[in-house]
């Protein structure tokens, strides 16, 4: 798309507004929330954008403490059980040291932690163009200890998913999570 150039006493009109302003930037797909749940799915990825920004909380209900949270993808109600490589460190307040961790060719991977926290993830590519490609960074508050994570995985099977779910590796979380999509000029 061309650039146009504003000069001073110019009119933006509504096609200039349509055109150059309104066709780029992070767009409101949809979001939801889980309660008692110990699992929840994530929806709403199509062809129509490439990368996504999802956000999510979870807090672990059923007794005090975190809990693990992996993901999953899924075309419709075929999950994708191979082929997720992924590594994270992990750092925390209290501790004077990290924990590393790596899957290889895993069943899923490892997305965040639920407590009273907070994860933020750059999803591209969930069309199967290329391999799908997360990016993973996360803070909680667990117990009087902050934790936070930096963390990436991959998808190595080129294949169309329309869906992640995530699931926790113990206990009852409830949350909120919200997608948007990528808009490119």
């Amino acid at each position: 798309m061309a650039i146009k150039t504003f000069g001073a006493g110019a009119v933006l009109t509504a096609s200039d507004t349509n055109t150059y302003l309104a066709n780029s930037g992070l767009v409101y797909i949809g979001g939801g929330s889980f309660t008692g749940a110990t699992s929840f799915d994530i929806t709403g990825f199509s062809t129509t954008y490439k990368y996504y920004r999802l956000e999510f909380v979870a807090k672990r209900v059923d007794t005090s403490g975190n809990t693990t949270l992996y993901a999953q993808l899924y075309n419709g109600a075929t999950a994708r059980n191979t082929g997720y490589y992924a590594t994270a460190f992990f750092s925390s307040y209290l501790g004077a040291t990290g924990v590393g961790y790596t899957s290889n060719n895993a069943s899923s991977f490892l997305i965040g932690f639920a407590d009273s926290g907070s994860s933020g993830i750059t999803v591209y590519d969930m069309q199967g163009m290329t391999s799908d490609i997360f990016s993973m960074t996360g803070s909680i508050w667990d117990s009087g200890n902050a934790r936070n994570y930096m963390s990436g995985a991959l998808h190595n099977v080129s294949e169309t998913n329309d869906k992640i779910r995530v699931s926790a590796t113990a206990g009852t979380i409830t949350g909120t999570w919200r997608l948007q999509g990528v808009r490119e000029p």
